[in-house]
């Protein structure tokens, strides 16, 4: 397996970050996202036909927290946890009611 200088790894998160900060601030990059999982949730659907699960779990699922399985596979898994390996964004909440 080929090593990754901490250096390249670190190029490769801010350029990741840089990405997610325009998905976060374009519609036209949110649909993107959703248009590019509903293809891969396709792919999942023709492996495992007809099946349920109780949980999933979905690594990397980006800067908007979508990944592919709660917004494309949800009628057939009861339970998603979700996570990335890149720090969460600060966001600003402007409505109070998600404030609480």
């Amino acid at each position: 397996m080929k090593s990754v200088s901490e250096e390249m790894f670190e190029s490769a998160q801010n350029a990741e970050l840089s990405r997610w900060r325009r998905v976060v601030c374009s519609e036209e990059m949110l649909r993107n996202e959703l248009r590019e999982h509903s293809e891969l949730a396709d792919i999942l659907r023709k492996v495992a036909p007809r099946r349920k699960f109780r949980k999933a779990l979905d690594l990397g699922i980006g800067p908007v927290c979508l990944g592919v399985v709660a917004p494309h596979l949800g009628d057939i898994v009861e339970d998603t946890v979700g996570v990335d390996p890149l720090p969460r964004l600060p966001i600003s909440i402007q409505n109070n009611e998600f404030a609480r």
